[in-house]
């Protein structure tokens, strides 16, 4: 079995999607046969994975497979709820994970299914804890496309007085993940940027004003 799901992965990797999947099937209808117990094994978590490379978000969605929490099929299943906009059941997925691990990543991953929901103070913890990692990746953290949910509710004060804490004594804040980091330039968001006023531009360019 593993010599197919092995197969299926590089005909994957030579862009032959059809043919991996029909190995990756074989494979899957071999490991049930074999394979009595509830928790699914690797031939299932690359179906799923495969099914979500292909964009099958529903079909991963509603297999109703129960991966352990460190298999790859969580994070997929996870990824695809929220592609479908069932947010909260894509935190409720991954937070078994991160119930036992507590890895930065997935901690990112969570904040950005929070904001999306509407879940300021939620996100905001998560993504502070995801930090440590991905302080200096602009891709994580507050540009992030899922992550920009936060910017109105932020702006209007909808969170709680402890977000409001850990945002006012975190050294990263809005105005400085619009600088460069040490020895890095970033280019300003583009559609961000040209829809600020004119005057309040200078206060978010990317060369850091004298004084």
């Amino acid at each position: 079995m593993s010599t197919l799901i092995e197969q299926s992965m590089a005909y994957w990797e030579l862009g032959m999607a059809d043919e991996a999947r029909e190995l990756a099937d074989e494979a899957l209808a071999k490991e049930r046969a074999e394979n009595a117990e509830e928790t699914p094994g690797p031939a299932a978590e690359w179906a799923t994975v495969l099914a979500f490379n292909c964009g099958e978000f529903q079909k991963v969605a509603d297999s109703g497979l129960q991966f352990a929490p460190s298999s790859r099929g969580t994070s997929t299943t996870a990824l695809s709820l929220h592609y479908l906009g069932r947010h909260a059941e894509a935190v409720e997925t991954l937070t078994k994970r991160v119930e036992r691990y507590s890895r930065p990543h997935d901690h990112y991953q969570i904040a950005c299914f929070l904001a999306q929901a509407g879940k300021a103070d939620e996100a905001v913890a998560h993504l502070y804890q995801s930090l440590p990692q991905n302080r200096h990746d602009r891709g994580k953290t507050w540009l992030d496309g899922d992550l920009k949910r936060l910017w109105p509710m932020l702006a209007k004060g909808a969170y709680s007085l402890e977000t409001a804490h850990l945002l006012v004594e975190s050294e990263f804040d809005f105005l400085r993940e619009w600088q460069p980091a040490p020895h890095q330039q970033f280019p300003i968001d583009p559609p961000n940027f040209r829809d600020m006023r004119p005057d309040l531009r200078p206060l978010f360019s990317a060369v850091p004003l004298d004084g």
